[in-house]
């Protein structure tokens, strides 16, 4: 095999092919060897010392099963003018690259240049007030203006109302999507996706085509987190996909900003309890900037606070039920997930107890995360939250 093709986007793409091998194990395996080139040249001693390195991946690393598919894939990129970013790239955001096991490789379209200013994270519900889409707009278009890159999920609603702020004050917006960045959704922001391939940034860990979902907008949220110095939520429902940005946000030790809202509007339930946590409630761009002055570097994994502050919140709403009620409502995958889970387990052992393959289980635990049935904790463990 050349080593042209060894150095290319098809040989991380190939890697991240691989059944099994996540970001957790794709991380440590560039922290063993240094790069795909490496790990392709690795011998089967070498890659059975390393724990987590299954048979199954060691087979398809030494035969290079999926090379050709990734080159495939390449193939498609190039027609459609979608580009890529690796984890030992100078472009691939630092901040980013401190988050506990960081993407090791991300698709894009537009312009790379819009990761390097600061950046800040507005997001909220899809469903909003008019109150909420003209201080989503207010607030990008003045944080903008101070040189932060206004990152948002591209959604309907607070999400389309920031990038939009920023767009339209010739500000700097990346839009992460939960889907392969050659596809516009919702196709009703067609209009904020075009701008943004011209003049920001489009960006996923998902390849091209592959199509948006429930699982995949909490994978989206995590990046939208862990790009930024600190998260607004401008309004958000007790089920709103903002909380799962916030819960990654403070995760990583990164800043958690909530404007109040109406005090009976169920659009802003969740903003409420955000502040009733802990959050920082805030009702100008001044508030927000003021707090980030403090901020030089990326914060050490040492000063990421508690996590239970936010997983509180899906805790404690709705009221308990017996499982046999919630397993109704779940998939056949999700409900082996739950039966497995009569106490903590790390992901492997969820692998070897289910038999589900673990690119599959970590969509389905992402999928029980968002319903509020399941809690990630450290180290990639889970466990049944008091719903069940």
């Amino acid at each position: 095999m050349k080593n042209n093709l060894l150095n290319s986007a098809a040989c991380w793409i190939s890697l991240g092919l691989i059944p099994g091998l996540g970001n957790a194990i794709f991380n440590l395996l560039l922290k063993r060897f240094g790069s795909p080139e490496k790990i392709y040249e690795a011998s089967s001693c070498e890659l059975s010392n390393l724990k987590r390195v299954n048979s199954n991946i060691q087979e398809a690393i030494s035969e290079k099963k999926y090379l050709d598919k990734a080159i495939m894939i390449t193939n498609q990129m190039l027609k459609k003018g979608i580009e890529f970013i690796d984890i030992n790239s100078e472009d691939y955001p630092e901040w980013l690259k401190e988050i506990h096991n960081p993407p090791p490789f991300l698709f894009y379209k537009g312009n790379i240049d819009t990761l390097k200013p600061p950046k800040i994270s507005i997001v909220g519900s899809r469903s909003t007030t008019q109150f909420g889409r003209e201080i989503a707009y207010k607030l990008a278009k003045e944080i903008s203006a101070e040189g932060f890159t206004i990152v948002s999920g591209m959604a309907k609603g607070i999400d389309r109302y920031a990038l939009l702020a920023a767009l339209e004050n010739n500000g700097s917006a990346i839009a992460v999507l939960g889907n392969g960045v050659d596809i516009i959704y919702p196709p009703e922001n067609r209009d904020i996706y075009n701008q943004l391939e011209k003049r920001g940034l489009l960006i996923s860990q998902f390849l091209p085509g592959f199509p948006p979902s429930q699982s995949t907008f909490p994978i989206r949220n995590r990046i939208i987190a862990g790009l930024s110095m600190g998260v607004v939520v401008v309004e958000a429902g007790i089920k709103s996909g903002a909380l799962i940005t916030a819960n990654h946000a403070i995760d990583e030790g990164r800043e958690v900003f909530v404007i109040p809202g109406y005090a009976d509007s169920i659009t802003f339930r969740g903003s409420a309890k955000l502040i009733e946590s802990g959050a920082n409630q805030v009702s100008s761009s001044e508030e927000i900037l003021k707090e980030l002055e403090h901020i030089t570097s990326i914060p050490s994994r040492e000063r990421r606070h508690d996590k239970i502050v936010l997983r509180n919140i899906k805790e404690t709403t709705p009221p308990q039920r017996e499982i046999p009620i919630i397993l109704e409502n779940l998939n056949n995958l999700q409900e082996k997930i739950i039966l497995a889970l009569d106490t903590s387990l790390h992901i492997d052992n969820i692998v070897e107890k289910t038999g589900i393959d673990i690119n599959t289980l970590a969509l389905e635990l992402l999928e029980l995360e968002l319903k509020g049935l399941i809690i990630e904790q450290a180290g990639k463990t889970y466990r049944r939250t008091s719903k069940i």
